[in-house]
Order: C-alpha cells, then structure tokens, then sequence
C-alpha cells in the first residue's frame, strides 16, 4: 500500500482513537461533575421503637365477683357499671329471703328446745331416773343443734338485711342482676376490678415477634383525645396467635393515672439498641430498584442499593455493601449517576 494511502487510514481512524482513549482512562476535562457534600459513614447505636395498638383492659385474674352464700334480693344498688369507688363504699342493700330467716329462727327454737332438755335430763340423771345413754343423746341433741346454727350463722342467714361494701378500690365493673331480682345462693351480685389491675392489651405485628418481650417498657397515648400518656411495662407475651387480630398478644400493665376501661391506646415500646451503620436520612433515595445511596469512592459516585433500617433524629440505620471507609453523599445526590465525579463542598 503506498504512503498516502496510509496516512489517509490513519486520519480515517484518528477521531475513533481518541473516543476509545476518553472511554478508558479519565473522563476529559469537558466530562460532567457534581457539587456534593459528604459525611463519613460511621457505625453508631440505634434504638428502636415499635409502634403497638390496642385498648385498655381489666386483668380478669384480679376480678373480684362480690356474692352471698344465702338466697335473696337486692333491695337497691349504690353504684352503676364503670365507677370508681374506694375501699368500704356501698355497693347495695342485700335483703335476706323470707324463708331463710324462717329457717333460722326454726334452727334457734331447735337450739334452745334441746338446750332445755339437756337441763331437765340432767336433773332427772342426778335423780337416777334417766340412763347414762338419754343423758348422751340429750347432749348431742344440743351439740347439733348448736352446730347446725353456727352454720347459718356463717351463711349469714341470721341478717334479715345487710348493706354490701367495696373490700377494695375498685372499678365496677357489672352488676349482672337487677334490683328486686330473687336470687339463689352464691349468684353474682356485683364484678369488681382492682383499680391497679389496668393493662392495655395490645397486639404486635409478625415482624416484631421476636424483639417483644416482660419487662420492656412502653409509653401508652391514648388514640383519641389529649389525655396525658401514663407508662406501663411488658408482663406477658401470648404464645398464640389472637383469631381475631391475627396478631400476638401482648400485655402491659399500666401504672400512674387510670384510663377509662375500654380507651383505644398506642404504645410506644423501646427495643434494645442495636450498632448499625448510620447515614443521614437525606442520604437515601428511592427509585423503581428500591432504596439507594451513593458512596465517594476514588473521586466518583458509586450507587449503593441498602435496606433501610431504625431511623432517629434525622439519622437512619442502613445495610448494604457498604466500604467503610468512603463517605457518604448527603446533599447534591439527586442528580447523582453511578460513576459520576464528585467535587466536594468545602465549608
């Protein structure tokens, strides 16, 4: 091939060497930058918080069912469902059966009958007119008697009436009976709540299963209204799964102020921390792949897929493939491309 038609391949291709160059090495001078500022990625504890809802409840193991051991009625109750009372309040006035009094005044006549003929008995013997066997029998007539009478006396059936009080503070929680309604021995009369028996009874997420456990301690607001937040602690995790919710059960016992049974609650519950990488939350964007973040490796962006974690006071906890050593973009990333060179702002 002659010379010139060399040297016409050669500046045929020029300008195809140059572009494969460019392509291969630095970008040329003309190539686009980014103003950004960075942070170091740094490792740091979280804690974190799960968010749980449910209602305020009553204990039913510290319910207390008020009954008597004797038939009757209520004359009339002192107390509707949902109040509080304190310790020796009335409840209401319990009034005997008719038969029951008759009943006990029959047992005190059989009493003081045999109380009688032990006497005479016990004369006639002196006098040798009875036998030491009549003399016995006289005297467990009595010692019956006697017994059968401290038995009803127990079930209180020597009170034609008697005013029912509070042995507690309490909440009331049902009076399931109405006044003049004739009652059976033992029926319930009132159902009353400790007032420290209050938790919240709250249900938590599958996601959250694991990290629930007694004696963490939780922040409870009421869902509505602006009533002041009262703390509460952890006591039991359900090991089944609530039908209804479909969520696990967890319950909190409430202390300080009272809340009303049945108010809607969130609860606020602090984990354990945990050391995570920790990023500015400006630091993580978001398109179609998921979340993202772009590192300063060598003077260039590199993209960085992680998965979001704990997020506090503007700062959130990520994972991803992260170098520890190169910083973080935390402004100018939004028109960041992957390997894109980065000029730093300098304060």
């Amino acid at each position: 091939m002659a010379f010139a038609d060399l040297a016409g391949l050669f500046f045929a291709l020029w300008p195809f060497g140059v572009w494969t160059a460019h392509a291969a090495g630095d970008p040329p001078s003309s190539a686009p930058t980014a103003l950004v500022e960075l942070v170091p990625l740094k490792r740091q504890a979280m804690m974190r918080t799960v968010h749980l809802y449910g209602q305020v409840v009553v204990d039913m193991r510290a319910v207390t069912v008020i009954s008597l051991p004797r038939a009757g009625q209520v004359e009339r109750f002192q107390v509707v469902n949902g109040q509080r009372i304190r310790k020796g309040a009335p409840l209401g006035r319990f009034v005997t059966a008719a038969d029951i009094t008759a009943g006990y005044l029959q047992l005190e006549q059989t009493r003081d009958y045999a109380r009688a003929e032990l006497a005479r008995n016990e004369s006639l013997f002196s006098q040798q007119l009875l036998t030491q066997s009549q003399l016995a029998a006289a005297r467990k007539a009595l010692t019956d008697a006697d017994a059968a009478l401290q038995i009803a006396q127990a079930t209180g059936s020597d009170r034609r009436d008697e005013l029912l009080v509070a042995p507690f503070d309490a909440v009331v929680l049902a009076t399931p009976v109405n006044a003049g309604e004739r009652l059976s021995a033992n029926a319930p009369i009132v159902q009353l709540a400790r007032q420290d028996s209050q938790h919240a009874l709250l249900g938590v997420a599958d996601e959250d299963r694991g990290d629930i456990r007694p004696g963490l301690i939780a922040r409870i607001h009421p869902v509505f209204g602006a009533q002041t937040a009262v703390s509460g602690r952890v006591s039991e995790v359900s090991g089944q799964i609530n039908k209804d919710t479909q969520r696990l059960d967890v319950l909190v016992t409430l202390s300080g102020a009272p809340m009303p049974i049945g108010t809607h609650v969130r609860a606020d519950v602090d984990l354990a921390s945990r050391v995570e990488w920790v990023v500015p939350h400006s630091s993580v964007l978001h398109d179609d792949q998921g979340a993202y973040l772009f590192q300063a490796h060598q003077g260039r962006a590199r993209r960085v897929s992680v998965i979001e974690g704990i997020e506090h006071a503007g700062q959130l906890a990520v994972r991803g493939a992260l170098i520890s050593e190169d910083a973080v973009v935390s402004l100018g990333n939004y028109e960041l491309l992957d390997g894109m060179a980065l000029r730093e702002v300098r304060h």
